[in-house]
């Protein structure tokens, strides 16, 4: 079974530098803020299947080029709001369990949060489906 629906979703990041202004760098420094579109969830599934076969076995969004963070948190929960998985690393997906018990097929809701230096936290939500063959 092969999964690929995407969605993509941006953000906007704050950077700043400073310059001298003349030759020797005397002059005072100047002092700019520039905003950015920076893609930091370059897709997260909608669905995977994690029966063993190797392909789609993980719910793992992909973020890309997310500028240095303090905190990263993603959780899953389950339709009645009680949370299933937890994980601070970027490269944790969860596996479609709980406690090592095999949660059933169906629609469960995912949310990332992250801190970027200098920057107000980041969120986002959504929901995934957990796809199951009839013989699991």
């Amino acid at each position: 079974m092969s999964l690929s629906v995407i969605a993509a979703i941006s953000m906007i990041a704050l950077t700043s530098w400073s310059y001298g202004t003349g030759l020797d760098n005397t002059d005072p420094l100047e002092e700019f803020n520039i905003s950015a579109r920076v893609d930091t969830l370059n897709y997260v599934p909608t669905a995977f299947s994690p029966n063993g076969d190797g392909e789609n076995d993980l719910f793992l969004p992909d973020l890309v080029s997310i500028p240095e963070y303090d905190e990263y948190i993603l959780k899953i929960y389950n339709r009645w709001g009680e949370l299933l998985f937890e994980s601070n690393n970027l490269y944790v997906g969860w596996d479609g369990t709980s406690g090592k018990k095999q949660m059933p097929a169906g629609t469960y809701v995912w949310s990332i949060e992250f801190k970027v230096a200098g920057a107000e936290n980041i969120k986002y939500n959504g929901h995934v489906t957990l796809l199951r063959s009839l013989s699991q």
